[in-house]
């Protein structure tokens, strides 16, 4: 057992009668992680979701569950809770996450992807994040066209005949700006909705996912 601190945001919680908690948390170390918290609810201390936090914790290593014993809020991400469509979106990401990656999975650039987030990036930031998530867990990969799923020599995510006819101008540059970080920087985006369309049509493709597919329906966004 190692006292360790790292950065986190809790997602999901699960109260119990005593004031304990089991938390699932996301982790700038150690990525995805399960929690138990002794007095989650008591005077000196409220558990919070969606909230980013240094995270003082026991890391034990046989067994997948794991003790909080202190949590100091990022009060600069507040906004994470109180911007509800940013809140929604990151709950969506949070799912999608938990379907695909076990306990201990760490994506190498999730969490600066995601404190890199504000009130005036988020819109194209948590769609790239959605995607960016897609490609590390294998669902969408360059050289297969995620519209059709004809194989490709070039390394892209749409091939030339949905390109030339099939997909609407707005989600083809957003797909052709994923392929490449430069690009993707100079697109201006204010609206997400084709995005999760189309995300909702991949993973109803996967066949997958049916607690994010529930929430994606009852987004209002």
């Amino acid at each position: 057992m190692n006292s360790e601190v790292t950065k986190g945001i809790i997602y999901r919680i699960i109260k119990y009668s005593d004031r304990s908690a089991i938390c699932f948390g996301f982790t700038e170390q150690r990525g995805r992680l399960k929690f138990f918290v002794s007095n989650a609810f008591g005077k000196n201390r409220t558990i919070q979701k969606i909230f980013p936090a240094e995270i003082t914790y026991i890391y034990k290593d046989n067994t997948d569950l794991h003790k909080i014993t202190a949590i100091e809020y990022l009060t600069g991400y507040s906004f994470f809770q109180t911007e509800t469509p940013l809140y929604l979106r990151l709950n969506l990401i949070f799912e999608i996450i938990e379907d695909l990656f076990p306990l201990g999975s760490n994506l190498d650039e999730l969490w600066r992807y995601l404190m890199g987030l504000n009130r005036e990036n988020y819109i194209k930031g948590v769609a790239y994040i959605l995607f960016y998530i897609l490609e590390t867990a294998g669902i969408i990969s360059r050289g297969e066209c995620i519209f059709c799923g004809m194989e490709m020599e070039k390394y892209s995510f749409i091939c030339e005949r949905c390109e030339d006819l099939n997909v609407d101008d707005e989600l083809k540059r957003f797909v052709k700006a994923f392929e490449d970080r430069g690009s993707f920087r100079k697109l201006l985006m204010k609206d997400d909705s084709y995005v999760i369309n189309l995300l909702s049509d991949i993973l109803k493709k996967h066949q997958i996912f049916p607690k994010s597919l529930e929430l994606i329906k009852y987004l209002n966004i």
